[in-house]
């Protein structure tokens, strides 16, 4: 005889009993596990689903932000495209309207040297408006310094210092010294150039120097090139600032080619590295360094010799 499980129903009217073989029971009891399982499954299933909805919203969002702020972005750097734009056509107004570097443009004395200089200053220039004007004047009072004192390398590739201005040892004689220049490596022919405009006082053979180039500038200032290979001046010459005087080489006593460069003031002589250095940038920090020299004087001789020219070339045009 087969096992048989006998499963009884009980209400409150009636009862009754229902015989199922082992087989039918384990059937169901099969079932009630998978409907079971089934629907603790979609429990989690249903879970994980809205997990995942909720964080694709949650990204949908963020790119939406990003979208929105690229946009916002976007419409930033446009209308500061517009306002530097703006900027710059002020600025080129401002420059070709300012007397002064007007005058120096027509004259083509801004050349090369300050070009580059001017190039190198705009980055720091303050925003325009009611500062502009105030912008130019210095740019112009800056430039009419630069250009008639020396400034600027004498030479027209960069290269280092390879003997300071100072007390030092000489490298031939080992005798302690001042060295009153710098001296500059250079390849023999190299064009040696004038550091400011002025009148050629000596260009010759010097003892020790080899061939050298001596120039006096206004002001009291006055600069001398050494150890050249060949002076392109001579005594009396009327020199620019920039123009090639002479050309690099090795004469006189000397362990290499290089230049030897000095700069003197009333005679005395300063370090001609801060001046090879001297921009529009930074202007005003060689005034510190030398405070014997009467810098205010200077500035307010070429600014009125400036404003002067500069009336007298308008004059010309109206006639």
């Amino acid at each position: 005889m087969k096992s048989k499980s006998v499963i009884t129903y009980s209400t409150v009217h009636r009862t009754w009993s229902t015989s199922l073989s082992r087989a039918a029971v384990g059937v169901s009891l099969t079932l009630a596990a998978v409907i079971m399982f089934s629907v603790v499954g979609s429990f989690y299933l249903a879970g994980y689903l809205i997990d995942q909805r909720t964080l694709m919203i949650t990204r949908h969002n963020e790119v939406t932000w990003n979208y929105k702020d690229a946009i916002r972005v976007n419409s930033h750097l446009k209308a500061n495209i517009y306002e530097l734009s703006r900027e710059n056509d002020a600025k080129d107004y401002m420059l070709e309207s300012s007397e002064v570097v007007s005058y120096m443009l027509k004259q083509k004395k801004t050349n090369n040297i300050f070009t580059k200089e001017l190039v190198s200053y705009a980055p720091i220039l303050p925003a325009v408006g009611d500062k502009m004007e105030a912008i130019f004047d210095d740019v112009s009072h800056r430039l009419l310094v630069l250009y008639a004192l020396p400034s600027g390398k004498p030479l027209e590739e960069d290269t280092y210092v390879s003997s300071g201005f100072g007390p030092r040892v000489h490298p031939l004689s080992n005798s302690f010294q001042f060295h009153e220049g710098i001296d500059i490596p250079v390849s023999i022919g190299d064009p040696v150039l004038s550091s400011t405009d002025g009148t050629v006082t000596f260009a010759g053979r010097k003892v020790g120097y080899g061939i050298t180039v001596k120039i006096n500038h206004r002001f009291g200032f006055g600069t001398l090139y050494a150890h050249l290979d060949k002076a392109l001046v001579k005594r009396g010459d009327i020199v620019r600032k920039g123009q090639i005087i002479a050309e690099a080489g090795n004469t006189g006593i000397s362990t290499g080619a290089h230049l030897h460069h000095e700069i003197t003031y009333l005679g005395k002589p300063v370090n001609p590295y801060h001046f090879h250095n001297w921009n529009l940038a930074n202007f005003d920090t060689l005034f510190s360094k030398y405070k014997n020299i009467q810098w205010q004087q200077i500035t307010e001789a070429l600014q009125t010799e400036a404003q002067a020219k500069a009336k007298l070339s308008s004059l010309k045009a109206l006639n």
